[in-house]
């Protein structure tokens, strides 16, 4: 484990955890959809469509009980090394009262008229959710004590418990989103050779109820805290066409373009309904003894902490503005399908365009910067939600001031050449390259407002800067070989599929970053490396460096490729990680039981290729410090500014 996520002071390091700690993750899921076609007539159809899901993710503890970290413990690491670290004890920080329920129901009804030449379709869609997501860090508390001596005498280091209070809101956070929408399409068949389609659909975003209005956020800051999706409308047209080019159809042109609205990604709008600075707060006077906490103030089979808000305590408070549109890209095609005198394959060469109409960026509006470095950085005060933040903060009565707001900014393009021979005589293959650029302006890889804006490698910390995505994939081939035959010879319906897959590409885009907090955002490992033109450079003081070491620096900025960046910075993602070769193995019986039900037996072998050669097929699954494989980044060493504001290598590695 890397530490205890938890309130200040939080702890960080290598450690041990007992099994009090460890937790689980269910998912559960209940569908039941009805779907009725009418044909009535032969130019006239419908279907009508309905669902509903419930969904619950719940995380069942192995205890319930507050956190208690031992810090300073002496042990072993991974590697065999001696080290000191921490030992974990009762519920995981995050736990404490953590689960999300979910109700959603969809429904849908489409028309669909045939009139000579023409098809025309239009309907109405909706879907809506309610949401209860519990979740109460911290709620249990969380005690640290000094190492194995402190913990035998009882001496707590520091304390911390959150609590809410049930006359302002509920434990559970209720929030509700609905989107209705309306379309209308049609298809022209101009010729046998050309078809023209158009179409256009309204979306409708509703929401019932609203975070709680924070009367004190409004009045020192002028942000309102309780804005929602509702009541937006928006219109998204589309038009496409599809041309064959030659009388014997070998070749066809295709392309469209038109603007696409995605699902609502509502762990961003929940975070609104959950850091309200209203009816949660944190205390951290310590009580007496862990042994009176446990006797006397905790309830195991009521755990979550419940008490009268004063509104006393600083507060983190999350916000997204007022009739925020959801994520939309405008996005275009054109291909052109060759049919092949070989192989009964086809060719394909394909360009798709995306440009984001709308996206999210987050802000926090209480940093207070205090400068610019020599480099052109925004320097800032330090700690917005420091215990004591009075000289480091814009509005001192708050904590970190987490706002959600829409930016028009980041596009991809993406070109592919493809070969296909879909199965025929017992055989199949695709052979694809990819090619693409993508670029946006922060990644959203995190599942709290606090978490998803800190870790973002930046340069101008709160700015909105077009960087390369961390999804861009630059190079890609893909290759895919399909074998079918009867391996039961006695059974003739029953095939057996074996399948190969390959894919090789470009590794994961990186940052390089100082491994500390240089622009004083109290983040460390997320600031964007300046990367000098020669010893002379005035943005930079190398009085700290020995010759030697000087020398060795810009030897390895030449071997790193940063050199290419010389009199500037390396923006986000600049480097690209090691080609990645993968190979997958699939195979598939099927076995006819009664017409028209059949068996299939599959083994699905992911990263088959890693048994033949670990070094070829170097292809591995794993994260980094955040929920998804997202924020990768590589450190130069620590930096700070000196009193002109130059860069002051510390430990340059």
């Amino acid at each position: 484990t890397t530490g205890a996520r938890g309130v200040n002071p939080t702890p960080t390091g290598p450690g041990f955890a007992f099994d009090s700690y460890f937790y689980q993750q269910e998912r559960k899921e209940e569908v039941m959809a009805g779907q009725l076609v009418s044909q009535w007539s032969p130019d006239f159809k419908t279907e009508i469509k309905y669902s509903t899901t419930d969904q619950k993710q719940l995380t069942p503890t192995n205890s319930a009980l507050p956190l208690i970290n031992i810090l300073n413990v002496r042990g072993t690491s991974q590697s065999g090394t001696p080290t000191t670290g921490i030992v974990f004890l009762g519920t995981e920080f995050s736990r404490h009262g953590n689960q999300i329920l979910v109700d959603t129901k969809s429904y849908s009804a489409i028309g669909e008229y045939f009139w000579r030449n023409f098809v025309f379709t239009g309907g109405f869609d909706r879907e809506e959710s309610d949401f209860e997501n519990l979740f109460r860090s911290g709620s249990y508390g969380q005690f640290d004590f000094n190492g194995t001596a402190g913990f035998a005498a009882g001496t707590v280091a520091a304390f911390n418990r959150s609590f809410y209070d049930p006359a302002k809101r509920p434990a559970a956070d209720l929030s509700d989103f609905a989107v209705p929408g309306i379309f209308g399409q049609g298809k022209w068949d101009v010729s046998p050779r050309l078809s023209l389609v158009a179409g256009i659909r309204l979306d409708m975003t509703a929401s019932d109820r609203r975070p709680l209005f924070n009367e004190k956020l409004f009045a020192q800051t002028g942000f309102r805290n309780d804005g929602t999706v509702d009541g937006v409308s928006v219109a998204s047209p589309r038009l496409g066409f599809n041309w064959r080019a030659t009388e014997d159809r070998r070749v066809q042109v295709r392309g469209g373009v038109g603007r696409f609205m995605g699902r609502a990604p509502w762990v961003f709008f929940s975070n609104s309904y959950n850091q309200l600075g209203v009816g949660t707060f944190v205390s951290s006077t310590p009580p007496a003894s862990l042994e009176a906490y446990l006797r006397n103030e905790f309830d195991p089979a009521n755990p979550i902490g419940a008490a009268a808000d004063t509104g006393v305590n600083d507060r983190e408070v999350d916000w997204t503005d007022d009739k925020i549109k959801l994520p939309a890209v405008w996005r275009g095609n054109a291909a052109v399908d060759f049919r092949l005198p070989f192989l009964d394959s086809t060719a394909t060469a394909e360009v798709v365009k995306t440009i984001n109409d709308q996206t999210f960026f987050i802000r926090n509006e209480n940093l207070l910067q205090v400068g610019v470095g020599a480099d052109g950085r925004p320097r800032f005060a330090g700690n917005a939600a420091a215990a004591n933040n009075a000289t480091t903060a814009r509005y001192p009565d708050f904590l970190n001031l987490y706002h959600i707001k829409n930016v028009s900014a980041g596009e991809s393009t993406y070109v592919s050449i493809t070969i296909d021979r879909p199965m025929r005589r017992g055989w199949a293959y695709n052979l694809a390259y990819t090619w693409g650029r993508s670029t946006d302006v922060q990644v959203f890889g995190s599942t709290t407002a606090g978490s998803q804006w800190s870790r973002n490698a930046v340069f101008y910390q709160n700015a909105i800067v077009e960087s390369r995505s961390d999804f861009e994939v630059r190079n890609r081939v893909q290759f895919s070989l399909s074998k079918e035959f009867n391996f039961l010879k006695n059974r003739k319906d029953a095939r057996t599929l074996v399948s190969l897959y390959y894919e090789g590409r470009t590794g994961n885009p990186y940052s390089w970053v100082y491994s500390n907090d240089l622009n004083g955002d109290a983040i460390s490992n997320n600031d964007l490396v300046a990367v000098p033109t020669d010893a002379n450079d005035p943005r930079f003081n190398f009085s700290g460096l020995s010759a030697e070491n000087l020398a060795r620096y810009f030897d390895f900025l030449r071997e790193s490729g940063l050199s290419a960046y010389a009199g500037g910075y390396a923006p986000r993602n600049s480097h690209d990680q090691p080609w990645v070769n993968r190979l997958d193995l699939k195979l598939s019986q099927h076995i006819p039981l009664f017409k028209p039900a059949q068996l299939e037996v599959f083994l699905d072998f992911t990263n088959f290729g890693s048994f033949l050669s670990k070094e070829l097929f170097n292809y591995h699954e794993r994260t980094t410090l955040v929920e998804s494989d997202t924020y990768w980044r590589r450190t130069i060493g620590q930096a700070t500014y000196d009193a002109a504001g130059r860069i002051q290598l510390l430990n340059a590695n």
